[in-house]
This record gives structure tokens, sequence and C-alpha cells, in this order.
């Protein structure tokens, strides 16, 4: 899919700094798209509050959404892939 590897090419130039847990969350969602705050925490090592930050400021520049709409127990999606692959196919 040359649309999702352009998408993963822009987060690696933007996000690419691994120093800060944002950056390594963003070009983490190409493979695990879905995420909680505790799966972030995990994924990173980082603690909750920090996978809570990284994940609230994703969510302000569009690179996640939240889909439950729960208070609590929130799930985040990487809108922007999921975008691309709920796209129809390409015909030729």
């Amino acid at each position: 899919m040359l649309a999702l590897d352009a998408l993963r090419r822009q987060y690696e130039r933007e996000y690419g700094d691994a120093q800060y847990a944002k950056n390594r969350l963003a070009c983490t969602l190409f493979e695990q798209p879905y995420v909680t705050t505790k799966a972030v925490a995990t994924l990173l090592n980082v603690e909750r509050s920090t996978a809570y930050r990284a994940i609230d400021t994703l969510e302000d520049e569009g690179v996640l959404e939240e889909v439950t709409g729960n208070q609590r127990n929130k799930e985040y999606r990487a809108k922007e892939i999921f975008e691309i692959l709920e796209r129809p196919p390409q015909t030729y």
C-alpha cells in the first residue's frame, strides 16, 4: 500500500525523535493501531501519566481518535492509518 508507506515515512520524519513518548507512540501505531493508556504505558515502558499525555497530544494533532465515547477505559485508534485502510480498493 503506497499511501500507508508514505504515511509511515511522514510519521518517521515528523515523529522520528525517539526521546519523546508521543514520537515513539506515533511510530508504533503502524504495528499497533488500536491503543489504550495501559497498553501504551506497557509498550513504551513509561508511567501511565506519560502515556496519557502522549495519547492526548497525538489526539490533539489528529493522529489518534477516541473510539469508545467512554469517560474511563478509553480506546484510541490511529485515525489516518484507518482512513487509508478503509478506502475502497483501487481498480485499474
